[in-house]
């Protein structure tokens, strides 16, 4: 199914799903299986939705996306520096920081 067909919660729960998969994969040494899956479900969030203050409703799917993803795309950073591919790496270091500046591990 193409995120744009997913509901905001089946995309949460596919994110999910796809990063404890790679986190299985990334502590049994497949790192190329943990890498595809902090790919794919990091994916899943390269769009928000424009929020109203008339409406909270997407503002809070926005969070949970952003909650969802950022860890995603660090994970995916970690896989992408084990195997030195740096310029990748500080993609998704910066994918991440776009969507939360704060967050440390980054």
């Amino acid at each position: 199914v193409h995120k744009m067909d997913m509901s905001h919660t089946q995309r949460l729960a596919e994110a999910f799903r796809l990063r404890e998969a790679g986190n299985a994969a990334f502590r049994g040494g497949d790192f190329v299986a943990a890498e595809a899956a902090y790919q794919t479900g990091s994916g899943l969030f390269t769009y928000m939705h424009a929020e109203s203050p008339l409406d909270s409703t997407y503002a809070t799917q926005n969070d949970e996306s952003i909650n969802a993803a950022v860890p995603l795309y660090n994970n995916l950073a970690l896989c992408l520096h084990r195997r030195e591919a740096w310029r990748e790496c500080a993609d998704a270091c910066t994918e991440a920081l776009d969507l939360l500046p704060d967050d440390r591990k980054a």
